[in-house]
């Protein structure tokens, strides 16, 4: 088939359209990213708004102990076990806002986390200070368990003094009243010269309605939906954060979504790996395996999934 000089124009410029899509200096970040924000909700404030937090890496990551500021105050994830609690799952989206109640009376869902709780399901966040963001100009700070800066973002023109400078803010232009402002696409950002915060945040961000992307927030349910549990269980009285089992002890794994798991593995508490166990699937999203101790001695042990302690389980045998 041969083209017209025409239909030769259109599809060259079509192309470069395609090609601008994403900016040549584009990387995909290799650490969680701040991916959608509403700062200057309709209704009263701070209770509408919230935050988004994106992982485009190739790994699921514990966010136990993480926080999003503002410079001012902080909201922080819950470290309720010490073990891995919460885990954001690859390409998972979760949502942390300021009231629950009021999030799910506007989007019908809850958020997966909130400094309010309500009558929601959403985990508590833990609030230190005041996180209430500007309309004008403000900036928000994703931080690692270490209190480490893992992604920066910031409008207007109020900037933090060193080490947690922006260098490339957005234009004080502030977004129109509950429009959101969102990285597009997702996962990708400017190369970082001097760390996180040495992004040309324009380049990436942009208001919510000035294009058509299904992953326009609010998202949640990126949460690893993974419990291991052991039965039988006599001692239900006991007082401590651990679960008795016996010889001959039935382990399931619930998976909501995402893994399949093959196999356990039994560690004591000195981190010898003593039993691995292969699982079978007993229905959907459910996976069973047996446990026989045998001459194992009474003590704490960790059923683990492999892949490091992300998903693991305390339990006390007693002989």
């Amino acid at each position: 088939m041969i083209l017209s000089r025409e239909s030769l124009i259109i599809a060259l410029i079509v192309g470069l359209l395609i090609i601008q899509i994403k900016p040549l200096n584009a990387v995909t970040a290799n650490h969680l990213v701040i991916s959608e924000v509403l700062y200057n909700p309709e209704g009263s404030e701070p209770h509408h708004e919230w935050i988004e937090i994106y992982n485009p890496t190739g790994n699921p990551i514990c966010i136990d102990g993480w926080s999003v500021d503002d410079g001012e105050g902080s909201w922080m994830v819950p470290d309720p076990t010490g073990n891995a609690d919460y885990i954001l799952e690859i390409g998972g989206y979760i949502t942390l806002a300021n009231n629950a109640d009021s999030f799910n009376t506007k989007y019908g869902y809850s958020p997966d986390m909130a400094r309010i709780v309500g009558s929601t399901t959403a985990i508590g966040l833990i609030l230190s200070g005041s996180v209430w963001l500007n309309n004008t100009s403000d900036q928000v700070f994703l931080r690692g368990f270490t209190d480490s800066l893992i992604d920066a973002l910031q409008w207007g023109n109020n900037y933090e003094s060193p080490p947690d400078s922006i260098w490339y803010p957005l234009p004080p232009s502030p977004a129109a009243e509950d429009s959101t402002i969102l990285r597009v696409p997702p996962g990708d950002e400017s190369i970082e010269v001097q760390g996180a915060v040495s992004e040309s945040l324009a380049v990436y961000w942009i208001a919510s309605g000035d294009t058509n992307v299904p992953y326009e927030g609010p998202n949640t349910g990126g949460l690893a939906g993974i419990d291991i549990s052991t039965h039988p269980n006599p001692c239900v009285e006991l007082i401590i954060p651990h679960e008795i089992i016996v010889s001959n002890t039935v382990i399931e794994v619930q998976v909501n979504r995402g893994m399949a798991p093959d196999r356990v593995c039994i560690f004591n508490v000195a981190g010898r790996r003593v039993e691995e166990l292969r699982l079978r699937k007993a229905e959907k999203n459910l996976y069973k395996t047996e446990w026989h101790p045998g001459e194992l001695p009474t003590g704490i042990y960790l059923i683990t999934l492999p892949g490091g302690n992300l998903y693991s389980k305390k339990v006390l045998f007693l002989r």
